[in-house]
């Protein structure tokens, strides 16, 4: 009979982790090879600003001319609509589990009752933590409720990729701009008012999202992929160790 740790050798995945963790190291050090260092731009001629110098043709503005900025809502005492079932409850726990940039499981739930108290976002938005631990985004995969230790975005002149990416590159900047009596807190005007400097034609941005795209997508891919090898391991993991299913059974 197959011992559990070999089973778990052979069917978890963890090549496909590191090749997500170095995906994503990629996107990261894309964005701020355009937006931080400025590499592809360094031929053309630079001006100075309030962020130092930058390509000329570039604009420095507030992150709120881009997107609005909006906070969750949660009901209360919430203790009171928590459910078995229902609408999904997005809790920042789930955004801590992984270092996953998507969101494809949530353990909470809530009832219809409150979801006139709170925001119901759908599949491909995304969210930031502003509480607990902070400035944390997310591109959630599922429709879900969140609450008010959460921010989104609407009307937006950036992608969801983009943003991800500014609020991982930027993070320790916008934290050191806002604290809290018992946890820290990313307040709304403090991330409506962090300076961003960008081409002042965003078209120009045009190719940086179709690279980074294909990156986040190969990412999405290949976190399902992991998913499903795991439900598949947990479901037949007590079969193999009872002896009701055997190695061979599997390799047929």
């Amino acid at each position: 009979m197959i011992s559990a740790t070999t089973y778990k050798k052979r069917t978890f995945t963890p090549r496909k982790r590191r090749i997500n963790d170095n995906l994503e190291q990629q996107a990261q050090a894309l964005f701020k090879s355009w937006f931080v260092d400025f590499e592809p731009f360094k031929d053309g001629e630079f001006v100075d600003s309030e962020l130092g110098m930058i390509p000329k043709g570039w604009c420095i503005k507030k992150l709120e001319e881009y997107v609005t900025i909006k906070r969750g809502s949660s009901p209360r005492p919430i203790q009171e609509y928590i459910s078995s079932n229902g609408f999904y409850w997005l809790k920042i726990s789930d955004a801590t589990a992984n270092n996953n940039p998507f969101i494809f499981e949530i353990k909470e739930h809530i009832k219809k009752k409150g979801l006139s108290k709170t925001i119901f976002l759908k599949q491909g938005n995304l969210v930031l933590s502003n509480s607990a631990t902070p400035c944390i985004p997310k591109l959630l995969e599922l429709d879900t409720c969140i609450h008010d230790g959460w921010l989104y975005f609407t009307n937006s002149k950036l992608s969801n990729e983009f943003l991800y990416l500014l609020f991982k590159n930027d993070r320790c900047k916008i934290l050191s701009q806002g604290n809290g009596s018992v946890f820290f807190n990313l307040k709304t005007d403090i991330l409506k008012s962090h300076l961003i400097c960008l081409p002042c034609e965003l078209k120009e941005i045009n190719h940086f999202n179709s690279l980074i795209k294909q990156i986040f997508l190969t990412i999405k891919e290949l976190s399902s992929e992991i998913i499903n090898l795991i439900k598949l391991r947990d479901s037949l993991l007590p079969r193999l160790m009872s002896g009701e299913l055997k190695i061979n059974d599997l390799n047929c």
